[in-house]
């Protein structure tokens, strides 16, 4: 019975702490509560609303059916008639519409009001060529391969399948027999096997090789 009593002490000792870092964790790191990094490319760190980063996603999604069919006067980015470039950032050729241009000059002026000043260098800084952000999470900046950003992904659109069903000891986020909680970052606790547990702590400790700091 004593023993049954510690278990379920020492599980809720743990959970709590981990309720509270996932909560704090919503926001990409350098971005006032409620805003997350834009990620328009990786390294857009412009602090937006969760909506207007999944607008961002949207237009780069569906950027080649607003060019101009068999290119134009600026070669294969040339927008469609009714469409200009976005320039969120230099170099930026998304084709969107003029209102959405706006929107997006308009989010670039009022980053500094949705940024935290004291943490305004908390953002990953540039990844070396042929490296990515991981994006485990908004926010996460670990600098790896393009193949292990989309194993990342898989991982977090899998995690519900890799956790015990009904619960157990650490509450929902209980992993089933077999699989352990990633720990890419605090509070992580997207279920996956030991091996990929191993290497996103190895993609964490090899990062300062793959950016440009």
């Amino acid at each position: 019975m004593r023993v049954k009593t510690l278990l379920k002490i020492s599980a809720f000792a743990i959970a709590v702490p981990l309720t509270s870092a996932i909560a704090v964790d919503t926001a990409a790191a350098g971005c006032r509560s409620g805003y997350v990094w834009r990620d328009a490319r990786d390294g857009d760190g412009v602090c937006v609303t969760p909506q207007e980063r999944a607008d961002a996603k949207l237009q780069n999604a569906n950027a080649r059916n607003n060019r101009q069919i068999g290119g134009g006067p600026y070669g294969p980015n040339t927008c469609r008639q009714g469409y200009v470039w976005r320039e969120a950032f230099a170099g930026d050729v998304v084709c969107v519409t003029p209102y959405e241009r706006d929107a997006t000059k308009r989010q670039n002026a009022l980053n500094a009001s949705r940024t935290i000043p004291d943490q305004a260098q908390a953002r990953a800084p540039g990844c070396r060529s042929g490296y990515v952000w991981r994006d485990a999470r908004d926010g996460d900046g670990v600098c790896v391969t393009p193949g292990d950003r989309d194993e990342a992904r898989r991982q977090n659109a899998n995690a519900r399948n890799n956790r015990q069903a009904g619960g157990g000891p650490y509450g929902p986020n209980t992993c089933r027999q077999g699989y352990v909680w990633r720990e890419a970052f605090n509070g992580d606790v997207v279920c996956v096997t030991p091996y990929e547990r191993q290497k996103a702590k190895q993609q964490n400790a090899d990062a300062p090789r793959y950016s440009n700091r």
